[in-house]
């Protein structure tokens, strides 16, 4: 799909494409959880990301989109770097029971992010496109209605959409990341971020 070779019209065709570029992330996901990575060498992993990486970017050049190396717009280059950067990642990742030294303080925030890991996934793009009405809003208020303080607002556009994502995707979290708990046969958490109320378990 990525070379043209076999298109797929349509939405079907997005959602395919969107499967493959990011398929081979969860299946090395997978590999990494069940221990099949660590038996590949680490040195030939590496060498073998880093081709793989180059190859994307190599074809990005020669590719490039409407926002130029914005490899969203490259499905194979998007798959591929994608795919070296996991690997390469994966091969170094310590494993940490918490987060040491002055990472602790993210501790709580690094595993309710664990946690709520598809919840997040399933919901973000479409909360940040939530934030643009919700931003367009602020253009009708008295005190905003000025050429400067609209002129700031268009300005300050995406730092606004950065700054309302947050809590939109606590929301999120509390209507609808229960149903990850269900769906792995747990007992049904609102904020599992580590604490008392809401310990992780193993493996999430």
């Amino acid at each position: 799909m990525g070379t043209g070779l076999v298109t797929i019209p349509g939405e079907t065709g997005n959602a395919v494409s969107d499967f493959a570029v990011y398929g081979g992330c969860w299946v090395l996901g997978f590999a990494h959880h069940e221990g099949v990575l660590k038996q590949v060498p680490r040195y030939l992993a590496v060498s073998g990301a880093t081709l793989i990486m180059g190859f994307g970017l190599w074809w990005a050049s020669g590719h490039l989109g409407p926002d130029g190396w914005d490899l969203n717009d490259i499905p194979l280059a998007q798959a591929t770097w994608s795919f070296g950067v996991v690997v390469i990642l994966l091969q170094y990742a310590p494993s940490w029971q918490e987060l040491p030294g002055r990472l602790a303080r993210w501790d709580k925030l690094v595993t309710l992010s664990n946690n709520r890991a598809v919840t997040i996934y399933l919901w973000h793009n479409l909360l940040i496109m939530a934030t643009v009405p919700i931003i367009d809003q602020l253009y009708n208020l008295p005190f905003l209605e000025s050429d400067a303080a609209t002129s700031f607002l268009d300005k300050a556009d995406t730092f606004l959409m950065f700054v309302l994502i947050w809590p939109l995707i606590a929301v999120a979290i509390l209507t609808f990341g229960w149903i990850e708990d269900i769906a792995a046969k747990r007992r049904p958490r609102l904020w599992p971020n580590g604490g008392v109320v809401g310990e992780s378990e193993e493996g999430d």
